[in-house]
């Protein structure tokens, strides 16, 4: 996670910075350039103003926004990083994106090296991060012409047999991932991917179904459009997904009826006094 990112997880040093710039005091590094980015974003600024940790989801995901927009600034003055975000703000903007959707994506770039990874989050990886920004101008090229030839491309000389499957994995993936444009193909759109494959799969064709997957995978890493880092946690978190959705699911009908001494219908807890969920969560 990038530091500007983590430091203004704490609503209160989102509420000091705010505070401090409305009184005119001085700001840290980090402050000025989360208070740059509620400038420019006052719409935003107003609702992280109201930020708390039980407070409204929305305001929370203003103050993230606002955070993530501030450590995109300071990325972008990294001697490593800007060369590198610089030549992706280019294809984006090639590409046909405005402004805005120019900021967003690379801002998902760092939002999502924040919080879609198993890693420690008290960490930042500019490696991912660089490969990430690399693969942008690769995503942003793709057309429906383009993704059409990575379809063809994966299902080419396979049997008529096995041609059903990799096209389902192929749609799988894809609207899990691309449904709304390309991105960054995220473990959460592995785990959409293979969710979607289970239900449509016998066990057998499922775990057929997950080598496919992972074929596809290494695919969209030799097209450029996953880097060599992002591949290897992808298919690391590929087994753990696919045996998950693979147990077997435990029937207790077969208990419905029966007390503590496996006698039928005396001496049990009446169902309807009974919680069955345990401690219910917590809103």
């Amino acid at each position: 996670m990038h530091p500007v990112i983590a430091h203004f997880l704490d609503p209160k040093s989102v509420r000091s910075a705010l505070d401090k710039s409305a009184r005119g005091e001085p700001l840290s590094e980090l402050e000025v350039l989360f208070v740059n980015a509620a400038t420019a974003h006052p719409d935003r600024k107003e609702r992280a103003m109201n930020a708390s940790s039980n407070g409204d989801m929305e305001d929370q995901q203003a103050a993230l926004a606002l955070a993530v927009f501030a450590a995109l600034a300071q990325v972008e003055q990294d001697p490593v990083l800007s060369p590198i975000v610089q030549q992706a703000r280019r294809a984006l903007l090639e590409a046909g994106a405005t402004d805005d959707d120019v900021q967003q994506f690379l801002s998902l770039v760092l939002l999502e090296e924040a919080f879609a990874f198993e890693d420690e989050a008290d960490t930042f990886d500019t490696d991912l991060v660089a490969e990430t920004f690399r693969t942008l101008p690769r995503l942003a090229g793709l057309d429906e012409e383009r993704v059409t030839k990575l379809e063809e491309t994966f299902v080419h000389n396979v049997t008529a047999e096995q041609r059903p499957l990799l096209l389902a994995t192929v749609e799988a993936l894809f609207s899990a991932a691309w449904s709304d444009g390309p991105v960054p193909v995220s473990p959460e759109h592995v785990e959409g991917a293979l969710e979607q494959l289970r239900g449509q799969t016998s066990d057998v064709d499922f775990q057929a179904a997950v080598k496919a997957l992972q074929s596809l995978l290494q695919l969209l890493a030799r097209e450029g459009l996953i880097g060599l880092q992002r591949l290897k946690r992808l298919l690391d978190a590929m087994g753990p997904m696919a045996a998950a959705l693979s147990a077997p699911v435990e029937d207790d009908e077969s208990d419905l009826g029966e007390d503590d001494d496996g006698e039928d219908g005396e001496g049990g807890e009446d169902p309807d006094k009974t919680d069955p969920g345990g401690t219910p969560l917590a809103n």
